[in-house]
């Protein structure tokens, strides 16, 4: 009996209005994802078994809106599918593309808030990430720090040597002085 009034009760405050207006942020149309997918002679092999190719030469067009169903044995390479869209990996050979972009080629955008509901990017900070994997004690070479390239993009390049438990630390500076130090928890499967 509890649990239907509390579900009622959730189902009231889910239907009231908001008390909050949030103004709407205009996305430009060439920023915005139609989500057209395309994997071009993908091949792949997982660092840590790389006798084993897991996709060899998969091509496939998935197109914004149409859903897709990956469907195989245990092993078949399901999972990697969605890890590289992820890019929790790079692609051994070939490219993965959505609306016609490599996914390599895009960007981050860091913001800063300048108002209650308002925010503005952030173009003169200085970015430095450190990924580690604390149980080996080590990180992972060939990472390219995020670098500003306009109107509060930034630009990098983490490298995934192995799958486990990483942690991305990010140490933020503007012109020298340390604005702060954030850190992510990832795990890669």
């Amino acid at each position: 009996v509890g649990a239907i009034g509390a579900t009622e009760r959730v189902r009231e405050i889910l239907a009231s209005e908001s008390e909050v207006t949030v103004k709407a942020v205009e996305i430009l149309p060439e920023k915005r994802l139609k989500g057209n997918i395309e994997f071009k002679n993908v091949h792949f092999r997982y660092p840590t078994r790389e006798d084993v190719e897991v996709l060899k030469g998969l091509n496939i067009s998935i197109k914004s809106g149409q859903k897709v169903a990956l469907v195989g044995p245990s092993g078949a390479g399901k999972s990697t599918i969605v890890q590289l869209l992820l890019k929790f990996y790079g692609c051994t050979e070939g490219s993965i593309s959505v609306d016609g972009k490599d996914i390599n080629d895009y960007e981050i955008t860091a913001y800063k808030m300048v108002g209650a509901y308002e925010f503005a990017p952030v173009e003169d900070y200085t970015m430095v990430l450190t990924p580690e994997m604390p149980s080996m004690g080590h990180g992972s070479p060939n990472n390219v720090n995020p670098v500003y390239t306009a109107g509060g993009h930034y630009k990098g390049k983490v490298n995934f040597t192995m799958t486990g438990d990483w942690r991305l630390n990010l140490a933020i500076s503007r012109n020298g002085t340390a604005v702060k130090d954030i850190y992510f928890d990832v795990t890669l499967e």
